[in-house]
């Protein structure tokens, strides 16, 4: 039986400012820094490991579904002070969201 796609449609960046709350990670646009949080994040919001989290993990894999994915997205905005617009694009594994936040943070920083 094949495999389904669970590929995610969010947004592309949006520079949109939101205010920022004492739960906001102060990130300053560095992206190690920003890809550590999100591995954390992972860790602490899906219950699994540091070894279970690589780049090129697959968000399936991890037993991660659309709406679990959506839902985090959510929780990513919040905590970087970022927002993700409702253009589209697809991500299928860490790396991709991880290059999102550091997308939003470098657009942010910029503006």
């Amino acid at each position: 039986m094949p495999e389904p796609d669970v590929s995610i449609a969010v947004g592309a960046v949006d520079n949109r400012m939101k205010f920022p709350t004492s739960s906001h990670i102060d990130q300053e646009g560095d992206p190690m820094n920003a890809i550590q949080k999100i591995q954390e994040l992972f860790q602490q919001h899906f219950s699994l490991t540091a070894d279970q989290i690589g780049p090129e993990q697959s968000l399936a894999d991890l037993g991660i579904d659309s709406l679990s994915a959506i839902e985090f997205m959510f929780l990513l905005e919040d905590k970087f002070n970022i927002c993700l617009s409702e253009e589209r694009g697809e991500f299928r594994t860490v790396a991709d969201i991880e290059n999102m936040v550091v997308r939003a943070l470098s657009v942010r920083k910029a503006a």
